[in-house]
């Protein structure tokens, strides 16, 4: 992927790194695509700047060990009018190893959609961020004992609207966060 600087209007596809397959420390991607990317961490973009991009289909996955994978589509990142879809953060060895946020991990996102991402433990669409005016729509968390939060797991939402995530075992819509003004449909 791409290392600092800044991108715009770009296609940023098929990459792979341990930290932001698609972009690390960029100080902003604007109006481009990051799709098909992955990381451990990041699978799209790590520790960037996002405005008006589309993060789609990106994965951060652990092939061994007890290694916890997260932000499918973006962690530690801060996302501004994007659509971050079909992101996922799996681990092989699910007695051992986990995967959190799909859709993002320990971001922050303004306006943004987040939608038909996928994660193996906590937060389906995200884990420990904080969405302001965001539609968090159709995300999953599929582990049997211990899948936690469909559309959010942890972090604040505030003036969000959360319909149709899943969980196989708690939280469905939410998980351990904090929604304030926030509309939650099943």
């Amino acid at each position: 992927g791409v290392y600092g600087g800044t991108q715009m209007v770009c296609e940023i596809t098929g990459n792979t790194a341990y930290f932001g397959g698609g972009s690390y420390g960029s100080a902003l991607i604007e109006n481009s695509a990051l799709s098909g990317n992955s990381a451990m961490y990041g699978g799209g973009a790590y520790k960037s700047a996002l405005r008006t991009c589309n993060v789609i289909s990106n994965a951060v996955l652990a092939t061994s060990g007890s290694t916890t994978v997260q932000g499918g589509g973006a962690y530690q990142c801060v996302l501004d009018r994007c659509t971050i879809a079909y992101n996922s953060a799996n681990s092989v060895s699910p007695s051992t190893g986990q995967g959190w946020g799909g859709g993002v991990t320990d971001s922050t996102l303004y306006n943004c959609l987040v939608s038909n991402n996928w994660a193996r433990h906590q937060g389906g669409g995200g884990a420990g961020s904080t969405f302001w005016n965001c539609d968090i729509v159709g995300n999953s968390v599929t582990n049997s004992s211990s899948a936690f939060g469909g559309g959010v797991n942890a972090g604040t939402q505030y003036n969000c609207r959360i319909i149709g995530n899943f969980s196989r075992y708690r939280g469905g819509a939410a998980s351990g966060a904090t929604l304030i003004n926030c509309t939650v449909v099943g």
